[in-house]
Protein backbone atom coordinates (compact mmCIF):
# COMPACT_ATOMS: atom_id res chain seq x y z
CA UNK A 1 0.00 0.00 0.00
CA UNK A 2 1.42 3.28 -1.05
CA UNK A 3 1.08 5.93 2.11
CA UNK A 4 0.55 8.81 -0.40
CA UNK A 5 -2.93 7.29 -1.42
CA UNK A 6 -3.96 6.06 2.10
CA UNK A 7 -6.25 9.52 2.58
CA UNK A 8 -9.08 10.52 0.85
CA UNK A 9 -11.92 13.04 1.48
CA UNK A 10 -15.73 12.11 1.57
CA UNK A 11 -17.89 14.60 1.00
CA UNK A 12 -21.54 15.03 1.98
CA UNK A 13 -24.46 15.59 -0.54
CA UNK A 14 -27.80 17.66 -0.92
CA UNK A 15 -30.91 16.40 -2.70
CA UNK A 16 -31.70 20.03 -4.40
CA UNK A 17 -34.98 17.99 -5.40
CA UNK A 18 -35.96 14.78 -4.94
CA UNK A 19 -39.41 13.23 -6.66
CA UNK A 20 -40.06 9.76 -5.04
CA UNK A 21 -42.78 7.46 -7.38
CA UNK A 22 -44.25 3.95 -6.78
CA UNK A 23 -42.85 1.24 -5.28
CA UNK A 24 -40.97 -1.18 -6.88
CA UNK A 25 -41.00 -5.25 -7.34
CA UNK A 26 -37.87 -5.15 -5.53
CA UNK A 27 -39.72 -2.99 -2.68
CA UNK A 28 -37.81 0.07 -3.43
CA UNK A 29 -39.50 3.44 -4.45
CA UNK A 30 -38.58 5.01 -8.00
CA UNK A 31 -36.56 8.15 -7.53
CA UNK A 32 -35.69 10.76 -9.53
CA UNK A 33 -33.31 13.61 -8.00
CA UNK A 34 -30.55 16.27 -8.22
CA UNK A 35 -27.74 15.26 -6.19
CA UNK A 36 -25.34 18.10 -5.59
CA UNK A 37 -22.10 17.49 -3.31
CA UNK A 38 -20.76 20.05 -0.91
CA UNK A 39 -17.42 20.71 0.83
CA UNK A 40 -18.50 19.54 4.21
CA UNK A 41 -16.72 15.94 4.19
CA UNK A 42 -15.47 12.85 6.87
CA UNK A 43 -11.62 12.24 6.14
CA UNK A 44 -10.69 8.84 5.85
CA UNK A 45 -7.52 7.01 6.54
CA UNK A 46 -6.43 3.40 5.52
CA UNK A 47 -3.04 2.02 6.35
CA UNK A 48 -1.98 -1.49 6.55
CA UNK A 49 -2.63 -4.22 9.52
CA UNK A 50 -1.31 -7.45 10.81
CA UNK A 51 -4.63 -8.96 11.96
CA UNK A 52 -8.01 -8.96 9.44
CA UNK A 53 -8.20 -5.26 9.74
CA UNK A 54 -10.55 -2.64 12.03
CA UNK A 55 -12.16 0.45 11.74
CA UNK A 56 -11.88 3.12 14.46
CA UNK A 57 -14.02 6.55 14.53
CA UNK A 58 -13.13 9.89 15.89
CA UNK A 59 -14.61 13.41 15.55
CA UNK A 60 -17.24 15.71 16.38
CA UNK A 61 -20.23 13.37 14.66
CA UNK A 62 -18.42 9.88 16.03
CA UNK A 63 -21.59 9.36 17.92
CA UNK A 64 -22.73 5.94 19.28
CA UNK A 65 -24.69 5.21 15.70
CA UNK A 66 -20.81 5.09 14.28
CA UNK A 67 -18.83 3.55 17.48
CA UNK A 68 -21.30 0.45 16.98
CA UNK A 69 -19.73 -2.94 15.91
CA UNK A 70 -17.49 -1.93 13.33
CA UNK A 71 -18.49 -4.79 10.59
CA UNK A 72 -21.73 -3.26 10.52
CA UNK A 73 -20.45 0.12 9.53
CA UNK A 74 -20.85 0.53 5.95
CA UNK A 75 -17.16 1.51 5.12
CA UNK A 76 -15.92 -1.71 6.95
CA UNK A 77 -18.80 -3.51 4.41
CA UNK A 78 -17.18 -1.46 1.56
CA UNK A 79 -13.49 -3.21 2.26
CA UNK A 80 -15.07 -6.49 2.48
CA UNK A 81 -16.89 -6.45 -0.55
CA UNK A 82 -13.52 -4.90 -2.82
CA UNK A 83 -11.42 -7.90 -0.99
CA UNK A 84 -13.56 -10.84 -1.79
CA UNK A 85 -13.94 -9.51 -5.06
CA UNK A 86 -10.81 -9.55 -5.80
CA UNK A 87 -9.50 -12.76 -4.04
CA UNK A 88 -8.51 -11.90 -0.76
CA UNK A 89 -9.09 -13.56 2.60
CA UNK A 90 -10.08 -10.03 4.43
CA UNK A 91 -9.70 -6.51 3.92
CA UNK A 92 -6.42 -6.63 6.22
CA UNK A 93 -6.74 -2.68 6.83
CA UNK A 94 -6.90 -0.61 9.58
CA UNK A 95 -9.96 2.00 8.73
CA UNK A 96 -9.91 5.20 10.24
CA UNK A 97 -13.01 7.72 10.11
CA UNK A 98 -12.79 11.16 10.70
CA UNK A 99 -16.55 12.23 11.13
CA UNK A 100 -17.56 15.52 10.46
CA UNK A 101 -20.72 14.82 8.83
CA UNK A 102 -23.94 14.02 10.86
CA UNK A 103 -25.22 10.47 10.92
CA UNK A 104 -28.91 10.00 9.77
CA UNK A 105 -29.42 13.46 8.79
CA UNK A 106 -30.22 13.05 4.93
CA UNK A 107 -26.41 13.71 3.70
CA UNK A 108 -25.16 10.70 2.50
CA UNK A 109 -22.40 10.49 5.18
CA UNK A 110 -21.77 6.79 5.36
CA UNK A 111 -22.62 6.16 2.09
CA UNK A 112 -20.16 8.38 1.13
CA UNK A 113 -17.42 7.00 3.05
CA UNK A 114 -18.18 3.79 1.69
CA UNK A 115 -17.46 4.95 -1.99
CA UNK A 116 -14.40 6.54 -0.52
CA UNK A 117 -12.98 3.09 1.36
CA UNK A 118 -14.08 1.48 -2.79
CA UNK A 119 -12.25 4.44 -4.85
CA UNK A 120 -9.20 4.32 -2.21
CA UNK A 121 -8.69 0.50 -2.07
CA UNK A 122 -8.89 0.12 -5.45
CA UNK A 123 -6.36 2.41 -6.14
CA UNK A 124 -4.27 0.80 -3.08
CA UNK A 125 -4.79 -2.78 -4.57
CA UNK A 126 -4.55 -1.81 -8.02
CA UNK A 127 -8.12 -2.66 -9.29
CA UNK A 128 -8.97 -0.79 -12.53
CA UNK A 129 -12.85 -1.94 -12.89
CA UNK A 130 -15.20 0.85 -12.61
CA UNK A 131 -18.06 -1.64 -13.37
CA UNK A 132 -17.24 -3.73 -10.64
CA UNK A 133 -16.86 -0.67 -8.04
CA UNK A 134 -20.11 0.72 -9.16
CA UNK A 135 -21.41 -2.76 -8.88
CA UNK A 136 -21.02 -2.81 -5.44
CA UNK A 137 -21.13 0.20 -4.27
CA UNK A 138 -24.78 0.19 -5.80
CA UNK A 139 -25.01 -3.28 -3.81
CA UNK A 140 -24.27 -1.08 -0.79
CA UNK A 141 -26.78 1.56 -0.91
CA UNK A 142 -29.00 3.67 -3.26
CA UNK A 143 -26.54 6.64 -2.72
CA UNK A 144 -23.29 5.07 -2.77
CA UNK A 145 -22.92 4.65 -6.72
CA UNK A 146 -23.19 8.80 -6.51
CA UNK A 147 -20.16 9.39 -4.36
CA UNK A 148 -18.06 7.33 -6.42
CA UNK A 149 -18.11 10.55 -8.78
CA UNK A 150 -19.25 13.16 -6.73
CA UNK A 151 -20.10 16.71 -8.07
CA UNK A 152 -23.76 17.07 -9.32
CA UNK A 153 -25.85 14.58 -10.97
CA UNK A 154 -29.26 13.41 -12.16
CA UNK A 155 -29.91 10.20 -10.29
CA UNK A 156 -33.16 7.55 -11.57
CA UNK A 157 -33.91 4.28 -10.53
CA UNK A 158 -33.19 3.72 -6.41
CA UNK A 159 -31.02 6.88 -7.19
CA UNK A 160 -27.95 4.69 -8.60
CA UNK A 161 -28.69 5.58 -12.38
CA UNK A 162 -26.56 8.50 -12.82
CA UNK A 163 -26.14 11.30 -15.25
CA UNK A 164 -23.62 13.75 -15.11
CA UNK A 165 -24.54 17.50 -14.66
CA UNK A 166 -22.56 20.63 -14.55
CA UNK A 167 -24.11 23.01 -12.38
CA UNK A 168 -23.32 26.51 -11.21
CA UNK A 169 -21.09 26.47 -7.91
CA UNK A 170 -23.54 27.85 -5.39
CA UNK A 171 -23.21 28.74 -1.43
CA UNK A 172 -24.90 26.62 1.11
CA UNK A 173 -25.88 26.79 4.86
CA UNK A 174 -26.68 23.09 6.48
CA UNK A 175 -28.66 23.09 9.57
CA UNK A 176 -29.44 20.02 12.01
CA UNK A 177 -31.54 19.66 14.88
CA UNK A 178 -29.59 17.36 16.84
CA UNK A 179 -32.31 14.48 15.90
CA UNK A 180 -31.97 11.36 13.87
CA UNK A 181 -33.83 10.88 11.00
CA UNK A 182 -34.70 7.45 9.78
CA UNK A 183 -35.24 6.95 6.36
CA UNK A 184 -36.88 3.35 6.56
CA UNK A 185 -39.38 5.20 8.59
CA UNK A 186 -40.24 8.48 6.48
CA UNK A 187 -40.48 6.23 3.79
CA UNK A 188 -43.03 3.93 5.45
CA UNK A 189 -44.82 7.39 6.65
CA UNK A 190 -44.58 8.52 2.51
CA UNK A 191 -46.07 5.53 1.89
CA UNK A 192 -48.73 5.39 3.89
CA UNK A 193 -50.08 9.19 3.57
CA UNK A 194 -52.36 10.37 0.47
CA UNK A 195 -50.32 11.45 -2.08
CA UNK A 196 -52.41 14.16 -4.83
CA UNK A 197 -52.01 13.59 -8.07
CA UNK A 198 -48.69 15.11 -8.91
CA UNK A 199 -46.46 15.64 -12.25
CA UNK A 200 -44.50 13.06 -14.42
CA UNK A 201 -42.06 11.94 -11.93
CA UNK A 202 -38.57 13.93 -13.09
CA UNK A 203 -40.24 16.73 -14.66
CA UNK A 204 -39.08 19.10 -11.61
CA UNK A 205 -35.72 17.77 -11.20
CA UNK A 206 -35.41 19.03 -15.43
CA UNK A 207 -36.94 22.20 -14.46
CA UNK A 208 -34.45 23.13 -12.15
CA UNK A 209 -31.84 22.29 -13.81
CA UNK A 210 -32.77 23.78 -16.72
CA UNK A 211 -32.90 27.23 -14.74
CA UNK A 212 -29.82 26.60 -12.26
CA UNK A 213 -27.87 26.34 -15.84
CA UNK A 214 -29.68 28.78 -18.15
CA UNK A 215 -30.22 31.43 -14.96
CA UNK A 216 -28.86 30.87 -11.62
CA UNK A 217 -30.30 29.93 -8.48
CA UNK A 218 -31.58 33.31 -7.51
CA UNK A 219 -33.67 32.61 -10.74
CA UNK A 220 -35.37 29.85 -9.00
CA UNK A 221 -38.62 29.75 -7.16
CA UNK A 222 -38.41 28.64 -3.92
CA UNK A 223 -41.16 26.20 -4.58
CA UNK A 224 -39.23 24.53 -7.39
CA UNK A 225 -36.73 23.52 -4.14
CA UNK A 226 -39.09 20.24 -3.95
CA UNK A 227 -38.39 17.11 -1.92
CA UNK A 228 -41.74 14.20 -2.13
CA UNK A 229 -40.93 13.53 1.22
CA UNK A 230 -40.85 16.84 2.83
CA UNK A 231 -44.31 16.21 5.13
CA UNK A 232 -42.73 12.63 6.56
CA UNK A 233 -40.00 13.98 7.20
CA UNK A 234 -41.67 16.66 9.14
CA UNK A 235 -43.27 14.32 10.83
CA UNK A 236 -40.42 12.16 11.89
CA UNK A 237 -38.80 15.54 13.22
CA UNK A 238 -41.04 18.21 13.25
CA UNK A 239 -38.21 20.89 14.76
CA UNK A 240 -37.43 20.67 10.50
CA UNK A 241 -40.35 23.07 10.10
CA UNK A 242 -38.89 25.97 12.51
CA UNK A 243 -35.35 25.50 10.50
CA UNK A 244 -37.22 25.96 7.30
CA UNK A 245 -39.28 28.63 8.47
CA UNK A 246 -36.60 30.90 9.91
CA UNK A 247 -34.12 30.06 6.57
CA UNK A 248 -36.79 31.81 4.73
CA UNK A 249 -37.24 34.41 7.40
CA UNK A 250 -33.34 34.93 6.62
CA UNK A 251 -33.80 35.46 2.85
CA UNK A 252 -32.45 32.50 1.37
CA UNK A 253 -32.98 32.06 -2.03
CA UNK A 254 -34.41 28.49 -1.74
CA UNK A 255 -34.74 26.19 1.59
CA UNK A 256 -35.51 22.85 2.00
CA UNK A 257 -35.10 19.43 3.75
CA UNK A 258 -32.58 16.72 2.07
CA UNK A 259 -33.38 13.54 1.68
CA UNK A 260 -35.34 12.11 4.24
CA UNK A 261 -33.78 14.43 6.80
CA UNK A 262 -33.34 15.75 9.08
CA UNK A 263 -31.06 18.35 7.59
CA UNK A 264 -32.52 21.09 6.35
CA UNK A 265 -30.63 23.04 3.30
CA UNK A 266 -30.29 26.79 2.17
CA UNK A 267 -29.48 28.21 -0.85
CA UNK A 268 -27.12 31.86 -0.07
CA UNK A 269 -26.56 34.71 -2.24
CA UNK A 270 -22.85 34.67 -1.69
CA UNK A 271 -20.26 33.14 0.46
CA UNK A 272 -21.26 36.47 3.16
CA UNK A 273 -24.69 35.70 3.00
CA UNK A 274 -24.20 32.13 3.72
CA UNK A 275 -22.11 33.14 6.84
CA UNK A 276 -24.32 35.33 8.05
CA UNK A 277 -27.27 33.16 8.29
CA UNK A 278 -25.55 29.93 9.39
CA UNK A 279 -24.78 32.68 12.55
CA UNK A 280 -28.01 33.11 12.91
CA UNK A 281 -30.17 29.93 12.25
CA UNK A 282 -27.44 28.79 15.11
CA UNK A 283 -29.71 29.72 17.52
CA UNK A 284 -32.40 27.22 16.30
CA UNK A 285 -30.04 24.38 15.45
CA UNK A 286 -28.13 21.85 17.20
CA UNK A 287 -25.41 22.29 14.53
CA UNK A 288 -24.84 24.26 11.24
CA UNK A 289 -22.73 24.73 8.15
CA UNK A 290 -22.20 26.86 5.20
CA UNK A 291 -19.45 26.58 2.38
CA UNK A 292 -19.86 25.85 -1.23
CA UNK A 293 -21.02 23.39 -3.76
CA UNK A 294 -18.27 21.45 -4.57
CA UNK A 295 -18.00 19.76 -8.32
CA UNK A 296 -15.69 16.62 -7.57
CA UNK A 297 -13.80 15.32 -5.37
CA UNK A 298 -10.29 16.83 -6.33
CA UNK A 299 -11.56 20.11 -5.22
CA UNK A 300 -11.32 19.21 -1.54
CA UNK A 301 -7.76 18.73 -1.75
CA UNK A 302 -6.73 21.32 -4.37
CA UNK A 303 -9.56 24.23 -3.38
CA UNK A 304 -9.57 26.87 -0.49
CA UNK A 305 -12.72 27.66 0.25
CA UNK A 306 -14.00 29.57 3.30
CA UNK A 307 -16.20 26.92 5.80
CA UNK A 308 -18.05 26.62 8.55
CA UNK A 309 -18.77 24.90 11.32
CA UNK A 310 -20.65 25.38 14.58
Amino acid sequence: MDPSDAVVLAPAKINLVLEVGNRRPDGYHELVTVFQAVALHDRITVSDTDCHGALTVTGPQAGPMVREDFRRNLAWQAAALLADAVGLPSPGVHIHLEKHIPVAAGLGGGSSDAAAVLRLLARCWAVDDERLLWRLAAQLGSDVPFFLYGGAALGRGRGELLTSLRLPRMWVVLANPGLPSSTASVFRRFAAGDRPAAAPLGSRCERIVQILCSEGPGAVDDRLWHNDLAEAALAEVPATGLLLDVFRDLGALGTQISGSGATVFAVAADAAHAEQMSAQIAEYAAWTWWGPTIMSEGELTSGHFATGCT
